[in-house]
């Protein structure tokens, strides 16, 4: 599937946002993020270098090994394998935010995506369940605005997206005209000729 292109005029320095018939995508651009990404790689060589070390000290156990040397061999390259999955999984993660608000679905989903742009962590909100968006804005000039959701069911907010400030209204501004609409469209009876 082809990535849709931003609107000229929406192109914003640190979100890409890409509004649609069907609602609203938006994702922090990857140029802010240039020492979480050098972190991610780092991460990710040193879970697979725990992994290949532990292959390679069961390959290099010499032929007349001990059964303890043996044994705690097994559980050293046992150990070195568990660590280095964790580092890998942990560095696949994400660190950067996207969200899709799909009104058609009635859906906001909200994903923290890697440097390869898959989404990892992942969480679905219906929008019937949303209370509402809002801003914390920066402490400092230039600093980066957060845009939080706040469902009914849980007391806690969650993170949403995070860029400039002027970015964080604009794309408020989009995702509230959106859900306007959902709740338009989830109030008419359905097409009888659809039936």
């Amino acid at each position: 599937m082809q990535q849709p292109e931003a609107i000229s005029d929406l192109d914003w320095r640190s979100v890409m946002m890409f509004p649609s018939a069907l609602g609203v995508t938006a994702r922090e651009r990857p140029e802010r993020f240039r020492l979480e990404a050098i972190t991610e790689v780092v991460l990710r060589l040193a879970g697979v270098l725990l992994i290949v070390g532990a292959i390679m000290v069961q390959a290099l156990l010499p032929d007349n090994a001990t059964e303890q040397m043996v044994t705690s061999s097994r559980f050293l390259s046992l150990a070195s394998v568990a660590v280095g999955l964790f580092i890998f999984a942990y560095g696949t993660r994400g660190f950067r935010h996207q969200l899709r608000l799909n009104i058609v679905q009635r859906t906001l989903e909200l994903t923290r995506i890697n440097i390869n742009d898959q989404g990892r962590i992942s969480r679905t909100i219906n929008i019937d369940d949303i209370e509402s968006f809002y801003i914390v804005r920066p402490k400092v000039p230039n600093g980066v605005a957060k845009l939080y959701v706040r469902t009914q069911a849980s007391g806690t907010p969650f993170f949403a997206i995070g860029g400039q400030l002027d970015e964080i209204e604009r794309l408020h501004q989009e995702m509230c005209s959106s859900i306007a609409v959902a709740q338009k469209m989830g109030g008419m009876p359905p097409d009888p000729a659809k039936a």
